[in-house]
């Protein structure tokens, strides 16, 4: 507490302490009553200029937002790569693709296409997607769209790069 603060009062910290009122009867009451470690947490975050565990909503990781690969999805990657190369590719090839070496990997992508894959999996598949035209260059391999490259030379450069993904691709599976 603070001093002249009474014990049903709690002051929020940012560019101005406000005393905030929190009757029992109000939901707000109710948490601070008896909460004084959350009533902590809350304080340190408010102080720092950062959102609390207790307040933010669920949101994942900047970097796991564009990275994860639904089953479906999976399943479609699968075909789109195989008509890329132009070859079908099996459970065992996208397994070998992953990294997955050894008998359980075919098993593991069968298993993905239901549940979507999980971690790093999910971020070397949206790379390898680049190879098919059915999928977007990321934003981090995307040098066409920039001032000096000549907007009549873009069409031909990605297509060089989605033939260098087909390359590096057929030469993972070789």
């Amino acid at each position: 507490m603070w001093r002249g603060q009474k014990p049903n009062e709690c002051r929020i910290l940012g560019k101005a302490s406000i005393p905030v009122k929190a009757s029992r009867q109000t939901a707000a009451g109710l948490f601070w009553q008896n909460v004084s470690r959350k009533r902590t947490v809350l304080v340190k975050a408010a102080s720092r200029g950062i959102e609390s565990p207790i307040t933010r909503e669920r949101r994942p990781p900047p970097d796991q937002e564009t990275a994860s690969v639904t089953g479906l999805e999976l399943k479609q990657l699968r075909q789109d790569l195989g008509d890329a190369i132009g070859r079908p590719l099996s459970a065992a090839d996208m397994a070998k693709l992953c990294g997955l070496e050894g008998g359980d990997g075919p098993d593991t992508i069968r298993r993905w296409e239901v549940t979507g894959p999980s971690g790093p999996a999910g971020k070397l598949l949206r790379i390898l997607a680049m190879a098919s035209d059915r999928h977007p260059i990321l934003e981090n391999f995307n040098i066409f769209d920039r001032w000096d490259v000549d907007e009549k030379e873009r069409p031909a450069r990605r297509e060089a790069f989605r033939e260098k993904m087909r390359d590096e691709i057929r030469e993972r599976l070789a």
